[in-house]
């Protein structure tokens, strides 16, 4: 594991989160919580917009592109939820390696472009889809060229976001005047066996024994994934996203429309 620290960079870069359509979710991250936009883009199957927090974690949210996208199955069999997580390393093809070398099945290979190279591993592994990616872009502060580019071609999208806030992740001082903190993501799972090895040994979380049924891993952000241990005929999966808000709640939480999002923080207005 020293070896790896040395050779491989890992972040957790994101939370996903799916439902019909970014409408939904813009009066509440955009407004609600003052998110900052970051990026939107899509695929043939999916469009994308993504928000970061003030402790620069990235909450994305992900809609079905088309009648034929995959992700009409996963809304019409659970409904609107959390998807998956993205963890960002510097090596794909090494990391993929490490991944077999350790046993698992690699889902979905794909390292055609320098851009956006990924794979995924099951979900019955930890109890959430994991997706590894390595990428060439960088989303450089100041990036007012970014900015003007998502303007340009998702403008619908955000015409919605400035509704509520204008803030765009063009500079991340920026994310210092969001009340929001990403404080964990918490899972249910069956065995620890797997979220040890593949969220300890080979994407270096830093691991925090809570009780005995209880581990936590986590990374330079500060956001921790909690997994609790269930009995075998408990499902397993993702349960809630915390927040955590720094300023005065007010009715915050009131018009949350999410499942599975939650916020803790401060119960009296600063003054």
């Amino acid at each position: 594991r020293e070896l790896l620290y040395n050779i491989m960079e890992v972040k957790w870069d994101h939370i996903a989160y799916s439902c019909f359509e970014h409408r939904e979710a813009i009066p509440y991250i955009s407004g609600g919580l003052q998110a900052v936009l970051k990026s939107c883009g899509e695929s043939p199957q999916f469009r994308i917009m993504q928000w970061a927090f003030s402790n620069e974690m990235v909450f994305e949210v992900i809609v079905p592109n088309g009648p034929h996208s995959f992700l009409n199955r996963f809304l019409a069999k659970q409904g609107p939820g959390i998807h998956h997580i993205t963890f960002k390393v510097n090596d794909i093809k090494l990391m993929k390696r490490l991944f077999e070398d350790a046993g698992y099945e690699i889902l979905q290979y794909s390292d055609q472009y320098p851009r956006w190279q990924e794979f995924f591993i099951h979900p019955k592994l930890v109890g959430i889809v994991v997706q590894v990616a390595s990428s060439n872009f960088v989303h450089k502060e100041n990036s007012s060229v970014v900015t003007a580019f998502i303007k340009s071609k998702y403008n619908e999208e955000c015409a919605l976001h400035e509704t509520y806030n204008k803030a765009y992740l063009e500079d991340y001082d920026i994310l210092k005047k969001c009340p929001i903190a990403v404080e964990s993501l918490n899972i249910d799972c069956h065995d620890f066996a797997h979220c040890n090895t593949i969220f300890k040994d080979l994407l270096l979380g830093k691991t925090e024994n809570i009780d005995s049924t209880t581990v936590s891993y986590e990374w330079d952000t500060g956001t921790k994934i909690v997994v609790s241990k269930v009995e075998d005929d408990i499902e397993i999966g993702p349960k809630v996203v915390k927040l955590l808000c720094q300023n005065y709640l007010g009715d915050i939480q009131n018009s949350n429309p999410f499942n599975n999002i939650n916020i803790t923080g401060t119960d009296t207005p600063n003054l």
